[in-house]
């Protein structure tokens, strides 16, 4: 089976010749809560390892108070009618349906899709369900689902293979996150998807390990094909890794992600969600380039739109797209 383009890669590229001259991407992060900080996980071989090893969200505690789901609408509005946003992203800092921000979460789903603007999720598989994924199915999301906290996950996963149970503290439990997940699928499997693409992508997180033995990406990359999925690596990246072995990673990456891509919004040496055709207003209202800048911003998006400032600094953003990753400053290419 040929390998399917997730629908909003498929988007971009479609609009490829636009992308200079609109915000095609609003990033909507929420603050921060995962139930997964300090878990452990138990991996394929056994080994026990601690949950999302490697996060880049930001841990930083969050002392003000998030926007009503209003002035989010709001924002969405503005970009939609000025700036042509055609995806909004939940990306992945925490966990986008943990119980203290999945109302926000859906209310942004929801409110895209009525804009005519397609929502992109990311998230690990915890708090999926019902009511969750009827809401992503019914508004034609995109989800991304990390495979970072969840190494338990093969290709056997594709081929029904059972998990156990861990009713023990301090554990994710694989049972749950894998019926999480198919449950998921099985949806979407209801829903129209546009041809040759999936609304579901799968992100693996290339380490060295997998230099010395491809099997199990190899493995994922085959079943997630199969399936009629999308699979997407990218390079694990931190300061214990030289300059060589980045560089293997990175070539990885590549060669086991569906059509050479290194991110899902990357090409043409560009990730759209972060130096791209993008801006991020983050949970406080906060205008950021990225939505994984720690930075104090450019200053309050609704503050700078009522003070007739916003246009000048969105632009700017528009103008300066020098780094594909705000936060690798590295090329990505495709």
């Amino acid at each position: 089976m040929n390998p399917k383009m997730l629908h909003v890669t498929d988007m971009l590229r479609k609009r490829k010749k636009d992308l200079d001259s609109i915000i095609a991407i609003l990033n909507l992060p929420r603050p921060f809560f995962c139930a997964r900080q300090g878990r452990k996980v138990i991996d394929t071989s056994g080994k026990i390892d601690v949950s999302c090893k490697g996060c880049i969200a930001g841990k930083d505690a969050y002392a003000k108070a998030p926007l009503a789901i209003d002035k989010i609408k709001d924002a969405i509005d503005y970009f939609k009618a000025n700036y042509g946003t055609i995806i909004t992203t939940v990306t992945g800092k925490g966990d986008p349906f943990h119980p203290n921000v999945v109302d926000d979460t859906l209310g942004i789903v929801r409110h895209s899709a009525k804009m005519g603007i397609v929502p992109y999720v990311f998230t690990a598989g915890d708090h999926l369900d019902d009511r969750v994924i009827g809401t992503l199915a019914d508004a034609g999301a995109n989800i991304m689902i990390s495979l970072l906290g969840n190494p338990f996950i093969d290709a056997g996963f594709f081929a029904g293979k059972a998990y156990p149970r861990m009713n023990k503290p301090g554990f994710v439990d694989p049972y749950t996150i894998a019926a999480n997940i198919r449950k998921l699928i099985k949806a979407y499997r209801r829903v129209p998807t546009p041809a040759g693409t999936s609304r579901i992508g799968f992100n693996y997180v290339i380490k060295p390990a997998d230099l010395a033995d491809a099997t199990k990406v190899k493995g994922l990359r085959d079943a997630i094909t199969d399936a009629g999925l999308f699979l997407i690596c990218n390079p694990y990246f931190g300061h214990d890794i030289d300059a060589a072995t980045t560089k293997a990673l990175r070539a990885m990456a590549k060669a086991y992600s569906h059509f050479g891509l290194t991110h899902s919004t990357g090409f043409d040496g560009r990730c759209h969600v972060g130096a791209g055709s993008s801006c991020t207003i983050d949970y406080d209202g906060r205008l950021l380039r990225c939505p994984h800048l720690t930075t104090s911003g450019d200053g309050d998006f609704f503050s700078l739109r009522a003070s007739g400032a916003l246009d000048g600094v969105l632009k700017g953003y528009m103008k300066d797209r020098k780094y594909s990753c705000t936060v690798r400053k590295a090329v990505m290419g495709s």
